[in-house]
């Protein structure tokens, strides 16, 4: 798992040298929440609000597209609402690096774009809030905890104006990170973000 993780920061490191790249710093609030099942039967969660700050980059493929990924501090999680009155909480902490194919919309500024795109997270620590939790660390391999790596499907747009972009974000898990093999839990969030791109569009 660490030479995995070593692989990936390396690569990020090598992507943020190339000359043709935009670097920028993005960060924004976000709705938290799970795809929930136990024993293959839905269960209802709570949202809860986070967040995710870091650094953004763009690789400029032609007039109308570009590859966008970056390293972001991510939170996600959720509430379980069944544990009610003691609101059971956790809250995962990840690294995520996303690969999304950027499209800019005709238009007469040119300033709208769409981007879609796969994002691997790296788990970092987590948070666990309530009374009916019997482990101290959210990751790990035992069977109430967590898988340390997610990876999942991004999908958004949003608006540019010079160097100043304002974006709507959705991101799904496409695999379950729950260990216990008969509960399932799969990430999601919705977010909305500010980025200033440095160099020119």
């Amino acid at each position: 798992m660490r030479k995995l993780t070593l692989v990936i920061l390396v690569f990020v490191f090598q992507l943020s040298i190339v000359e043709a790249q935009r670097l920028g710093i993005k960060g924004g609030l976000d709705i938290l929440g799970v795809n929930y099942s136990y024993n293959g039967e839905s269960k209802n969660s709570n949202p809860q609000m986070g967040f995710h700050l870091g650094m953004a980059m763009e690789f400029k493929l032609s007039n109308s597209f570009a590859l966008a990924s970056g390293v972001y501090f991510t939170e996600k999680g959720f509430q379980e609402d069944y544990h009610l009155p003691d609101k059971d909480k956790t809250t995962f902490f990840y690294m995520d690096v996303p690969a999304l194919l950027v499209y800019k919309i005709p238009t007469t500024n040119n300033n709208l774009y769409l981007h879609a795109g796969p994002y691997l997270g790296i788990g970092l620590f987590t948070n666990l809030t309530g009374s009916n939790f019997e482990i101290e660390e959210g990751f790990g391999n035992e069977p109430e905890q967590y898988r340390k790596y997610d990876l999942g499907l991004g999908l958004g747009g949003g608006i540019e104006y010079d160097n100043l972009r304002l974006g709507l974000a959705y991101s799904v898990g496409l695999f379950d990170i729950r260990n216990a093999t008969d509960t399932s839990v799969k990430n999601m969030v919705l977010g909305i973000d500010v980025a200033y791109m440095f160099g020119q569009r």
